[in-house]
């Protein structure tokens, strides 16, 4: 990611002809995997930020309430904080609405099996899951995340603190986070089918 980075800014040269030469002084393929392209708009910010040696990028997009907001230094300021965070904690996305119905749904057989597996009456199993799942929500999401520079606050409450400081709204309206080898083909356990086999066998 660093290496893109500093070469695109030195050689004006297609895209594929950069991945081929690299593959040649490397000796290792170089395929781009994914790509995001943000536009700021008259009432938006769109800011990036490389973390440590350039294995994880952030790229977001924040909104004022007022186009003169957008060049207020402390909107770039917490579109660098906001960016830095989602670096660090990998939120799934802004907020509950957004995360999609099959995940919940995944992780509420995953919570199910469990609390089954733990020995919780299965009478009370539901409201427990509930319980948990308004936890990985929240954990999950953006705006509910503990401030990673200040975790008395949460995100949201640093986007209401901007906003008064600069005198508009302000809000996250979109993000994308890199990190070298995301999304690569992993063995993964699926606990929710490991417990079921388990039990058919008793």
């Amino acid at each position: 990611m660093y290496w893109l980075r500093h070469t695109l800014l030195i050689l004006p040269k297609k895209l594929g002809d950069l991945f081929t030469e690299a593959t040649a002084t490397i000796g290792e393929k170089i395929v781009l995997r994914r790509q995001e392209k943000y536009t700021a708009t008259a009432t938006s910010l769109v800011h990036t930020y490389l973390h440590g040696e350039g294995k994880i990028g952030v790229m977001i997009e924040v909104g004022a309430s007022k186009p003169e907001a957008v060049s207020n230094p402390a909107l770039k300021t917490f579109a660098q904080d906001v960016a830095l965070h989602i670096a660090a904690m990998n939120p799934m996305a802004i907020s509950s609405e957004q995360i999609p119905a099959d995940v919940v749904s995944k992780e509420k057989e995953i919570l199910t099996a469990k609390n089954l597996e733990s020995g919780k009456k299965p009478e009370m199993i539901e409201k427990i899951v509930e319980g948990q799942i308004r936890k990985f929500l929240a954990e999950n999401c953006l705006l509910d995340q503990p401030f990673v520079k200040n975790p008395d606050m949460k995100v949201s409450d640093l986007a209401k603190s901007v906003g008064k400081e600069i005198g508009a709204d302000v809000t996250v309206k979109r993000f994308v986070r890199f990190e070298l080898g995301a999304g690569i083909e992993k063995k993964t356990n699926d606990f929710a089918a490991e417990v079921a086999a388990q039990m058919k066998g008793h």
